[in-house]
């Protein structure tokens, strides 16, 4: 974690860093895929019909 102080000096760094770091990729995809929501796309798209059809 980065504090919000520090983010703008360290960010080109951490971003080198993980381009590099394949372990540190593939810890952070498995993170983040528990995250994602696999049909959003449809949801988005249901949720605006029911307000275009209001």
């Amino acid at each position: 974690m980065v504090k919000d102080s520090e983010a703008k000096e360290n960010i080109s760094a951490m971003a080198i860093d993980l381009a590099k770091n394949e372990a540190l990729r593939s810890e952070m995809i498995d993170n983040l895929s528990s995250l994602a929501i696999t049909n959003a796309d449809e949801r988005v798209a249901e949720e605006i019909l029911k307000i275009i059809n209001k």
